[in-house]
């Protein structure tokens, strides 16, 4: 049995920062109070520190199998450990596709052997493949691509769409931007190869349509479903006025940068959905404080940066960012944009509610002991040669965070500490009520 017992730490429990001590017995949180003395092996002195639950990525792109030049699942998981994410979700996009049951355990097979965190999966839904998505096990959602992106994934069938809310006993999760609108604006601007030509082929209106088709169907059927990365100010009367029915993430990259962004990153900054105008920027930013939008995820996308930089029409779409998104919310409550309890809120707790996973996201007793330890005034320069993820680079490089995290554990074996990442497969399945 082994005992690690964190003391002085402000640490967070029931919506807010306290003092406290924190005892970890093998994989659990065991004891909290003032003044522990229970004999411990090891004991960490946190005074000055934040002790927050591990963040939960809903929504990672780990590329293995099929792609693993640009990210897999151990340099993934390892980049999780080092931005204080202990459970990551990653999705089907791969190749194969997890579109189906053998796929799906073959990936929880790779991540046994290698993930440093915990992880899951998605299975995707493909115009043939709804029945059997119904037996799929251990898994966050299903995966719905209404408009094509890296990995070719897409649900064109409108009735196979409809069935899947009709009979569909997972949460569905959708990538909402319309198909047929990219397609036509792709052909109105064939002739534009500029960067900044992405946000008006996937543009606001795309994501519109797609955003309120899945409502429609989930409110037909009285389901919930789960609308990806929101990225612009259009969608989001519509997720306030269904949120009985609705829950909605935005990204790191969607919350921070807008089109005059584009004049400094160039292709490095195409994704999908694209980033919009600073107004949309600023409404979603609006819509996270109201709870409207209720999690921050990243979308962590990784390519290299030569695949990134090779002129607008052969650049893949996406952009790391798993490693430094916690130190990036971190940062933004430094700077009184949010507070500490609003960052706990959207990375660690509300994503373990709307997921339903088991003992995860909160500081309790007899939770799974995935902690990090913050300090919150700690300065650090994002830098791609230091970056872990295997794409190396960051559409960050050269920017001052404050606020990173200095000790990661999952499920009570500390996988990243004094800057170093443990080459240790602690992670285990997330399991889900």
């Amino acid at each position: 049995m082994t005992k690690i017992l964190i003391k002085r730490a402000r640490a967070y429990i029931d919506g807010g920062f306290s003092p406290l001590d924190v005892l970890v017995r093998d994989d659990v949180i065991a004891g909290l109070g003032l003044g522990l003395q229970d004999s411990a092996d090891r004991e960490i002195d946190g005074a000055g520190m934040l002790l927050i639950p591990g963040a939960i990525d809903a929504h990672v792109h780990f590329r293995e199998p099929g792609y693993e030049h640009k990210e897999d699942l151990l340099t993934g998981s390892k980049a999780c450990a080092r931005g204080g994410v202990t459970t990551y979700f990653d999705m089907p996009n791969t190749k194969p596709h997890t579109s189906t049951k053998s796929a799906l355990h073959e990936k929880f097979k790779l991540a046994e052997k290698k993930s440093v965190v915990n992880y899951s999966f998605y299975a995707g839904a493909t115009n043939d493949n709804i029945d059997e998505l119904k037996g799929m096990r251990d898994i966050p959602g299903v995966k719905v691509y209404l408009g094509s992106s890296t990995g070719g994934m897409l649900l064109s069938d409108y009735a196979a769409f409809e069935r899947l809310f009709a009979d569909q006993p997972h949460l569905i999760v959708v990538h909402a931007e319309d198909e047929d609108q990219i397609v036509e604006n792709e052909k109105n601007l064939k002739d534009r190869d500029d960067a900044r030509v992405h946000t008006e082929i996937r543009d606001a209106a795309c994501c519109l349509e797609a955003t309120r088709r899945a409502i429609g169907l989930a409110r037909k059927y009285r389901r919930r479903v789960h609308i990806a990365h929101v990225s612009s100010a259009i969608e989001i009367p519509l997720l306030e006025q269904n949120q009985d029915i609705v829950s909605a993430e935005s990204t790191i990259w969607h919350l921070m940068l807008a089109t005059e962004d584009y004049d400094n990153l160039g292709t490095l900054m195409k994704i999908n959905p694209s980033i919009k105008f600073s107004s949309d920027r600023d409404a979603l930013r609006q819509a996270v404080g109201a709870g409207t939008i209720d999690i921050v995820v990243t979308d962590h996308a990784p390519h290299l940066k030569t695949e990134k930089q090779q002129g607008y029409r052969k650049s893949p779409s996406g952009m790391p960012g798993v490693e430094n998104s916690l130190a990036v919310m971190l940062d933004q409550a430094f700077r009184k944009y949010c507070s500490y309890e609003d960052v706990v809120q959207w990375m660690c707790e509300k994503p373990a509610n709307i997921f339903s996973v088991k003992n995860k996201g909160r500081i309790k007793t007899g939770y799974d002991a995935d902690l990090v330890l913050v300090d919150p005034v700690r300065e650090e320069t994002v830098q791609d040669d230091k970056q872990i993820s295997k794409c190396g680079w960051s559409p960050l490089h050269g920017t001052k965070l404050t606020g990173w995290p200095i000790m990661t554990m999952v499920r009570g074996t500390i996988v990243f500490e004094n800057g170093v990442v443990k080459d240790i497969n602690a992670g285990e399945r997330a399991t889900f009520h």
